[in-house]
C-alpha cells in the first residue's frame, strides 16, 4: 500500500494588498472647576411646624412653606461654579450627595434635598470656554429647629463624557 503525500508551499504573494491607515488623536485641554459662592438659604425663623426653603439655581429667588418665615440676613441665593475648558465641547455635570448642615458647636441638624442645576447634567462648553453652572436645593428644617448658624458641604464634578 503507497500512501500519497500532499505538499503545501507559500501562495505566491501576487494576490496580497498593502493600504495605509491614517491615526489622530484629539487633546482637550483639563477642565479647571472654582466655586465662587456657597448654596446659601439665608435666615430664617423657626416655628412649631415643619417648613422648608428652596432656593432657584437660575434665579436665586428664594421660596418657603410651612411654619417658616424668611428674614433679611446673609446672601441667599445659589451656589456658583465656574468649569472652564475646550471650547464647543460638551460637558457632563455631577451633583454629589446633598448635605446634612450641621449647627455651629452643636450636634443637631437639617437635610437638603432636590438639589437643582440651572441648566442640564450634559451642556456644550461656550467658545469663550467658561461654563457657569448654579445649584440650588430644599432645605428641610424641622419644626422647633434650634437656632444658630449650620453648615455643611457637597461636591460637584465636571467632566468630559
Amino acid at each position: 500500500m503507497t500512501g500519497a503525500i500532499l505538499l503545501t508551499g507559500v501562495a505566491d504573494r501576487a494576490d496580497a494588498a498593502t493600504r495605509a491607515a491614517n491615526g489622530r488623536a484629539r487633546t482637550l485641554r483639563p477642565i479647571v472647576l472654582a466655586n465662587s459662592r456657597a448654596l446659601d438659604f439665608g435666615t430664617l425663623i423657626t416655628g412649631v411646624t415643619a417648613g422648608t426653603v428652596t432656593i432657584n439655581p437660575r434665579t436665586d429667588a428664594r421660596t418657603r412653606t410651612g411654619g417658616l418665615s424668611l428674614v433679611g440676613g446673609g446672601a441667599p441665593g445659589a451656589a456658583r461654579f465656574t468649569a472652564t475648558g475646550t471650547p464647543a465641547v460638551n460637558a457632563f455635570i455631577t451633583i454629589g450627595t446633598a448635605p446634612v448642615l450641621t449647627r455651629v458647636s452643636g450636634t443637631e441638624t437639617m437635610t437638603v434635598s432636590n438639589m437643582t442645576l440651572n441648566g442640564g447634567r450634559t451642556r456644550r462648553i461656550p467658545a469663550s470656554g467658561i461654563l457657569d453652572v448654579r445649584v440650588g436645593g430644599r432645605l428641610n428644617v424641622a419644626a422647633n429647629q434650634r437656632d444658630g448658624l449650620y453648615s455643611g458641604s457637597f461636591n460637584l464634578t465636571v467632566d468630559y463624557p
